[in-house]
């Protein structure tokens, strides 16, 4: 039998004995992803907190559907099996940002975010605050130092950090930066892009949808109904390694909304519209 998970349009193909096909698309929890690969990965020994790392990355979404979709046809990827089950867990989109902006304020993550998003985020949303223009490029140099200071796990001598520089105000991206950086520029990533677009919720004809939220209840009856039930305990026993090493403070969403400006919340609203609508998700 086969287990598929589909995370970033990466397909990546599990053997399993027992269970029936499994087509499974991340939404922000590592644990799902653990268990699901540690329990029936073939691929022994290989590191796998990182998708990319495992060997079998030939079944790209894109490129390995093998038929058309028509009414109620789903479509497949190559090999999938008829009776496969196809999983995928969603999140409120802005627990999704939230979540994301306290992995990035990790040393690891700040460096290896750096070009993606992270450098030209908090420069672009914080240099309104420098009261002396004329400092502007040193600041930017000191900023880009500091990452060369994580890259070194901090053993290199810390970077002259100076007192007004608003980019250390904090050292890390806040979630007002990363809002800003996607409103403003408009660019995709599979972390902030709306659930129903990079999962293709309609044309993978999901059988099972868990709402983060209702775990574990949800989940429970998940591993029922694929015959998993023995395994709850194993399942608990994956703990999500990305948010063990937080140095930013969880609030509640509802505090987090309140720091939402209108125009943030008129943008969010519009572009996470079709995932509000069709998770049950409320506005923000």
């Amino acid at each position: 039998m086969e287990i598929f998970l589909v995370a970033k349009n990466t397909c990546i193909r599990l053997m399993s004995l027992e269970l029936p096909g499994v087509l499974y698309s991340k939404s922000g929890s590592t644990v799902w992803k653990n268990f699901f690969i540690e329990k029936f990965s073939p691929y022994k020994g290989i590191v796998t907190n990182r998708l990319d790392l495992l060997e079998d990355r030939l079944l790209i979404r894109r490129q390995e559907h093998t038929t058309s979709e028509f009414g109620n046809k789903r479509v497949k990827y190559t090999n999938e099996l008829v009776d496969n089950k196809r999983i995928t867990v969603v999140r409120h989109p802005l627990s999704r940002l939230i979540s994301h902006t306290h992995n990035a304020a990790k040393d690891g993550e700040m460096f290896n975010m750096k070009n993606s998003w992270i450098f030209e985020a908090v420069i672009r949303n914080r240099k309104s605050q420098i009261v002396i223009k004329e400092n502007y490029n040193m600041y930017v140099e000191e900023f880009d130092k500091y990452f060369k200071y994580l890259l070194s796990r901090r053993v290199l001598p810390k970077p002259t950090m100076s007192e007004d520089n608003p980019f250390f105000k904090p050292p890390y991206p806040e979630l007002d930066d990363l809002i800003n950086y996607i409103k403003d520029t408009g660019r995709t990533n599979g972390h902030w892009n709306p659930a129903w677009k990079w999962c293709d919720i309609c044309k993978h004809k999901f059988d099972y949808i868990i709402k983060q939220e209702n775990g574990p209840l949800e989940v429970w009856f998940l591993l029922d109904e694929l015959g998993l039930w023995k395994e709850r305990k194993y399942f608990l026993s994956k703990p999500n390694r990305s948010s063990a090493s937080f140095r930013t403070e969880f609030k509640s969403l509802v505090d987090y909304n309140k720091t939402l400006t209108d125009t943030q919340r008129h943008w969010f609203n519009r572009l996470y519209q079709k995932d509000l609508e069709m998770f049950d998700y409320k506005k923000v």
